[in-house]
């Protein structure tokens, strides 16, 4: 059994970034537990470009957790792709550019499981 608790690592890509679409797509298409969404005018928040979502065990169907990145550069972009073709499981091991270009965040990064209910 996979002891990872990501079941898909997603890739948001907003319907106006064309050239980030077809760079994730070739990832994707090399990848076992990724998913490539466009996504919608306006659905991310202001100013990102790429979302990155992590599906884990306890949140599947849906995403638990998205970092939002904003204004990358070509290589940062590159960078992005080569850490992504890794499956990550999670935000460790991202390299520092690519950590400061987040920009927002949704939902909670707890890879190990749900957050316990108040009092457990």
């Amino acid at each position: 059994m996979d002891p990872s608790p990501v079941v898909h690592t997603w890739i948001l890509v907003p319907a106006d970034q064309p050239g980030l679409e077809h760079r994730a797509r070739r990832v994707v298409r090399r990848a076992e537990r990724q998913v490539l969404l466009r996504t919608h005018p306006g659905a991310n928040p202001p100013g990102t470009s790429v979302g990155i979502g992590f599906e884990y065990r306890w949140s599947s169907p849906q995403v638990g957790f998205v970092a939002w990145f904003g204004d990358l550069s070509a290589v940062e972009v590159g960078l992005l792709e080569t850490w992504l073709a890794g499956e990550p499981v999670d935000l460790d091991g991202l390299p520092a550019p690519l950590e400061a270009r987040i920009t927002a965040s949704s939902g909670a990064r707890v890879p190990d499981g749900p957050p316990s209910p108040a009092g457990r």
